[in-house]
């Protein structure tokens, strides 16, 4: 049984919506929730030993759940909202449609690519430009690319720092550092990553930000290493 929504169903169909419509990406309430529900769907439906049965809820809710007090905008309802759920609402989660992301570029921000004797760290910037206040807590998925043809896409181990909870109101901004060990250009080719790209998931997201690297330098190469001297910090670290 997958739990879907009846956003999938995306564009209008200037009439009421049936369970035989297919999905069209696109409208208002498209993004990446109903993007990856849909997908779910497409996936699930495609496995021919499940018996598969799919729910498009049209809207779930509970006391505490801030859908309550948005659906009296979104219909237009002036009806009260109760007290206890306006006052126990809590933001939900960033998506990557909320977010800009970038390297920080401040001259305190830079990783000191020119040196091979200790690490350094690079920091990333999660921006909300939504138009509500969302939450971001726990890793980014972090996949670097690089110049050399030996070095393909490595994958960042996290560190085992504990992640908190940080809350972006809109415009709010914060960040995450990626620890990095820098080696000498002369160092052989197959042990060292010459980044080009990251690739950047905030977390419990899929759809992810495409970053140029723009310090130059080189990196220890060590994507198959247990415990790397280049790995990612929580969010807020």
């Amino acid at each position: 049984m997958q739990v879907s929504t009846d956003n999938v169903y995306g564009i209008g169909r200037g009439r009421p919506l049936t369970e035989e419509d297919e999905s069209r990406p696109g409208g208002e309430m498209w993004g990446a929730y109903p993007g990856s529900k849909a997908e779910a769907e497409r996936e699930l439906l495609a496995l021919k030993s499940l018996d598969v049965r799919i729910g498009r809820l049209p809207f779930v809710y509970g006391e505490g759940d801030p859908h309550l007090a948005d659906s009296f905008v979104v219909f237009g309802g002036s009806a009260a909202v109760p007290a206890s759920a306006a006052a126990k609402a809590e933001p939900t989660r960033c998506h990557t449609a909320d977010l800009k992301a970038g390297f920080a570029m401040g001259d305190d921000s830079r990783p000191e690519m020119g040196q091979s004797e200790k690490q350094t760290q690079a920091y990333i910037w999660f921006t909300n430009r939504s138009k509500r206040t969302c939450t971001l807590s726990g890793f980014a998925g972090v996949d670097m690319t690089g110049a050399q043809k030996t070095d393909g896409t490595w994958s960042l181990a996290r560190s085992s720092k504990a992640p908190v909870k940080m809350t972006l109101e809109q415009g709010d901004t914060v960040d995450f550092s990626i620890t990095l060990l820098p080696v000498a250009r002369s160092t052989p080719q197959k042990e060292k990553f010459v980044p080009t790209k990251f690739l950047v998931t905030p977390p419990n997201e899929t759809e992810h930000f495409t970053i140029a690297w723009p310090f130059g330098g080189q990196i220890l190469k060590q994507d198959a290493a247990t415990r790397p001297a280049t790995y990612v910090n929580p969010i807020g670290m």
